[in-house]
């Protein structure tokens, strides 16, 4: 078994986003570089209602793409 797909299996043990489900809303806090880096990037502060910034209030409709695009980019969420 190559090294890379070893390593796919092995557990992250700093994950890079907290996902809370708050029932309407979803939070998804930022805890790693990368992860702050991807805040800012494709959603931004000044991205509509964002009272908790760093951490991402998301409305439960829009919150699969996101975390979809979230696992896409190779992060973890707790």
């Amino acid at each position: 078994m190559a090294t890379a797909a070893v390593s796919s299996l092995v557990p992250k043990l700093n994950p890079d986003f907290n996902f809370r489900d708050e029932g309407s809303i979803v939070l998804l806090t930022p805890l790693s570089p990368s992860a702050h880096e991807f805040v800012e990037e494709r959603i931004g502060s000044d991205n509509g209602f964002q009272p908790m910034c760093p951490t991402v209030v998301i409305e439960r409709r829009y919150a699969q793409d996101i975390l979809e695009g979230v696992l896409a980019e190779g992060m973890v969420i707790a």
